[in-house]
C-alpha cells in the first residue's frame, strides 16, 4: 500500500514536467521520488522503469541538470539515486540497478579554465557512463570522461578522475582500486 501512495504522490509532484516538458523528460513507469526531486535546463532526461529517487538524505534532494539543449542524463532500469546531484553539458549514462549516494556526477568543468572566453561551447565536457549494478557512495565526486565498470563499488567521499574497470573497489581521492571483487558471472 505505502508503494502506491509513493507511486502516486511522485506522479503529482512530476506533473509539471510530466505536461510542460514531455518532449524532453521522459518518466518511465512506477518511478518513485519525493517533494527534494528537481529537473533543471533544456536537455533530455530519461527515466527508466522503477527506478527511485526518494532522498533519505537530510536537506539534499535529487537533482537532475541539463546545461545545454544537447545535454542529455539517462538513467536506467531499477537504479536508486539517493540524494545525487548531476550535471549534464554532453552526456551522463547511468546503468541498470545503479546505487547512488549522496553523490556529485558533473561531466564538464563548469566553466572554460582560461580567461580568454566564457561561452559554453569552450567548457571542456566528456560523457560519463556508470555500468549496470555499480555503487556510488555517499559524497562522492564523479569528474568528467570517467566510466564506472559493471558491478563496480566507490567508496564513500571519493574523487573519481578516472575510468575504473568492473568488478573492483575503489577508494579515496583521488580513488584508488583497492580490491577485486566477484562479479556474479565468474
Amino acid at each position: 500500500m505505502k508503494h502506491k501512495i509513493a507511486i502516486v504522490l511522485s506522479y503529482v509532484l512530476t506533473l509539471k514536467y510530466r505536461v510542460l516538458h514531455s518532449k524532453r523528460v521522459i518518466f518511465g513507469n512506477n518511478f518513485i521520488c519525493d517533494f527534494k526531486f528537481k529537473i533543471k535546463g533544456k536537455g533530455k532526461v530519461i527515466i527508466g522503469d522503477n527506478v527511485n529517487m526518494w532522498s533519505f538524505a537530510p536537506h539534499k534532494g535529487t537533482y537532475l541538470f541539463t546545461q545545454s539543449k544537447d545535454a542529455k542524463i539517462i538513467i536506467g532500469d531499477n537504479s536508486r539515486l539517493n540524494g545525487a546531484t548531476i550535471f549534464s553539458l554532453s552526456k551522463v549514462v547511468i546503468g541498470k540497478h545503479v546505487l547512488l549516494g549522496t553523490a556529485l556526477i558533473q561531466d564538464n568543468d563548469f566553466h572554460n579554465l582560461t580567461t580568454k572566453s566564457s561561452h559554453k561551447s569552450d567548457i571542456n565536457a566528456k560523457p560519463i557512463v556508470i555500468n549496470n549494478y555499480a555503487w556510488v557512495g555517499g559524497e562522492s565526486v564523479i569528474l568528467k570522461g570517467v566510466t564506472i565498470g559493471k558491478h563496480s563499488i566507490i567508496g564513500i567521499r571519493s574523487v573519481v578522475r578516472r575510468d575504473i574497470p568492473a568488478n573492483k573497489i575503489a577508494f579515496g581521492n583521488p580513488a584508488q582500486i583497492i580490491k577485486d571483487i566477484q562479479g556474479p558471472n565468474q
